[in-house]
């Protein structure tokens, strides 16, 4: 009887041990997903931040080479 208490005792142990190390990794998994999203956010925000501080030049680029086209094809 005692040996086989022991085998569970030690079954157990390895199955939590192994339980523990797939929550880890999937823990890990997680974070590390959520670090590169927030990177990547703060990426498109800083891009897209540039344009709207010069919102006003860009129009008047746009306009002045649509109205170039139009000129230039009458």
């Amino acid at each position: 009887m005692k040996k086989e208490s022991g085998s569970i005792t030690l079954f157990v142990l390895i199955a939590m041990i192994i339980f523990l190390i797939i929550a880890f990794a999937v823990f890990f998994n997680i974070n590390n997903k959520k670090t590169s999203q927030n990177d990547e956010i703060e990426k498109i925000q800083e891009d897209y931040s540039d344009d709207i501080n010069y919102i006003n030049e860009i129009y008047e680029n746009e306009v002045q080479n649509l109205n170039n086209r139009i000129e230039s094809n009458q």
